[in-house]
């Protein structure tokens, strides 16, 4: 048995697990008798996949028809071979890497769960449904093993990375070990898909942590600090180049990949003794405003050893229509509730919950959806347009408040996917559906955690008028 490294940061000593530490040779006798079926085939489904296939392990993939079907079959899956419905590759694999989306997931849980026996292994690359437990459903039954490898990027990454002969580091944990096989099981697959270091943690802290980021410094962080230094920019007269390129190509092209090659230190001293000094000036108010922005996100609660501290509303109401909200009861002693520790609940026209956790409220407004793979366009290039894709978006639509059938129609003429009404500025949606529905979806769209569920009667006071 290897000797593990360990690392001290800031006086905390961390453990390390490298690829060495788990060669081919290694992963294979732990792997060589399991069947991996992956359910789903999107980005982290199709990385993953291709990965394990490539090193020689026996694969399955488990998708309905449709783009993700067609994309496995471009790849060289086999329909009826190792390319299977999703309820047949559950049922064939040892290892089920549950990689549906995380509204999928609790629609196909019955399903899946009684195709697992025991000895098998529920892998999951986030830990929403098992953190979540009381109100997604999903509940394993105590005969399977459950772990989680979390890869610190895309599919598409993990799997850029695999091809050019390096790893990207992942988290793993292991939730429950039936089989006294838990973790080699996780660390064997951690390094089958193609991670560099795995390093070990629990399924609360992925979860808080990844929607911390998401919300912050990996996603909405940069979207809105590009889109307010831009319209600032704008706003004292910049044209559109000029404001684009000192905002998003700089920094794309010139600035972040310097930190992504030797640091913030290489960055600083690639710059000018200028922008140093400006950016130094700077940080601590960047930085107070970012960890309130931070501490405002749903993932303000902290998990406990236990478990989250805090129940959401279930995901199964939304589909009855019944108003619920959160449970403080689990919230250690002495805690206070703020505003920030529940999880966001918004009541549309229908009256369905949307829970703004992991899943995009905006996203899957529209509960239950069909039991198939996410398929609404959600990009800014237009999909091939049929009767089922508009008939699924004006639904989508229907769910936002104030939006009535002409004004989703209006809306779906206009705009060629969701992605863009979604990005439109209040001004252009003014334009198209009037100024009321256009400030309630604006409304909608940037209203921050712990509002009410309905928009007020007057614009709100923090958006300046046009």
């Amino acid at each position: 048995m290897p000797v593990m490294k360990t690392i001290e940061i800031n006086g905390v000593t961390e453990q390390i697990i490298e690829r060495s530490d788990y060669p081919i040779e290694r992963q294979r006798a732990i792997l060589g008798e399991e069947v991996t079926a992956v359910l789903g085939y999107g980005p982290q489904g199709r990385g993953q996949s291709l990965n394990l296939r490539d090193q020689g392990f026996s694969v399955l993939i488990g998708v309905r028809p449709g783009r993700s079907m067609d994309r496995a079959l471009e790849d060289g899956w086999e329909e009826g071979e190792n390319l299977l419905s999703i309820e047949d590759a559950a049922e064939q694999g040892t290892i089920v890497q549950y990689l549906l989306s995380d509204a999928a997931q609790i629609a196909m849980w019955p399903e899946i769960k009684r195709r697992l026996r025991p000895g098998d292994c529920l892998y999951f690359s986030h830990g929403f449904g098992i953190v979540f437990r009381e109100d997604t459903g999903i509940v394993p039954p105590e005969t399977v093993d459950v772990v989680m490898v979390a890869p610190k990027g895309s599919g598409l990454t993990v799997r850029n990375h695999f091809l050019e002969g390096r790893g990207i580091n992942a988290s793993f944990a292991v939730w429950r070990d039936a089989t006294g096989r838990a973790r080699d099981r996780a660390l064997a697959t951690c390094f089958g898909i193609g991670s560099g270091h795995a390093f070990e943690t629990t399924f609360e802290h992925e979860v808080y942590s990844d929607l911390t980021g998401e919300r912050s410094v990996l996603m909405g962080l940069i979207q809105g600090a590009f889109k307010a230094q831009y319209e600032v920019l704008r706003s004292h007269g910049h044209s559109p180049s000029e404001a684009y390129n000192e905002t998003v190509e700089e920094a794309l092209q010139s600035l972040y990949p310097l930190i992504g090659e030797n640091g913030m230190d290489w960055m600083y001293a690639n710059c000018s003794t200028t922008a140093q000094r400006g950016a130094l000036d700077c940080i601590r108010a960047w930085c107070g405003a970012t960890r309130r922005a931070s501490s405002s996100a749903p993932t303000a609660t902290r998990a406990t050893g236990t478990g989250s501290t805090r129940s959401c509303a279930t995901w199964r109401d939304r589909s009855s229509g019944r108003r619920g909200g959160c449970s403080a009861s689990s919230a250690p002693s002495g805690s206070r509730s703020r505003p920030a520790d529940r999880a966001d609940l918004r009541a549309g026209r229908s009256g369905a919950l949307r829970l703004d956790l992991r899943t995009d409220v905006r996203y899957h407004s529209v509960m239950p959806l069909p039991p198939i793979e996410m398929s609404l366009p959600f990009d800014s290039a237009p999909e091939p347009e049929d009767d089922e894709v508009r008939r699924r978006r004006c639904a989508h639509l229907l769910g936002l408040p104030g939006i009535d059938e002409a004004t989703a129609a209006r809306l779906l003429g206009i705009f060629p996917t969701l992605g863009s009404v979604y990005a439109a500025s209040e001004e252009r949606l003014r334009e198209v559906v009037g100024t009321v529905a256009a400030a309630r979806i604006r409304w909608f769209l940037d209203a921050p955690l712990g509002l009410p569920t309905a928009p007020p009667a007057r614009r709100p006071r923090w958006r300046s008028a046009a």
